[in-house]
């Protein structure tokens, strides 16, 4: 399967803000899971970063709705990465979520914990069955 770039169309790594930035949006109908592929390389001089990923779907592509858990809480889900490699080194993680029944999917990131430099996050999705 081919792993292609969600976060930002060229394939290169983005600089993250304190706010989510919405993604590239995708077809995902035919498939009933995605798999992110995650680099996250904090900026220079900072030691205790996270990059936090949200998984949103649509029908329409006008209404976002975020991913849940399931009932009986249904919790919003976001998925935290704290840094492991220190400052300036890239970690590698992967998020695999389920997804059935949806059109368009597409996911948005930021950073927390920045003292005064935002690191860069580069995404790619590979969809299965």
């Amino acid at each position: 399967m081919e792993s292609l770039p969600v976060w930002h169309t060229s394939g290169q790594a983005k600089t993250l803000t304190a706010s989510h930035v919405a993604g590239d949006v995708w077809e995902q109908q035919a498939y009933g899971y995605v798999t992110l592929l995650c680099q996250y390389t904090p900026g220079a001089g900072e030691s205790a970063n996270s990059v936090v990923v949200k998984l949103e779907l649509s029908d329409d592509n006008s209404n976002w709705y975020q991913e849940s858990s399931s009932a009986p809480t249904c919790d919003l889900r976001e998925y935290t990465f704290t840094m492991v490699g220190g400052a300036g080194v890239t970690d590698r993680f992967y998020i695999r979520i389920p997804v059935h029944d949806v059109r368009l999917a597409r996911i948005s990131a930021k950073e927390t914990g920045v003292a005064s430099t935002f690191g860069t996050l580069l995404v790619k999705r590979v969809q299965g069955n």
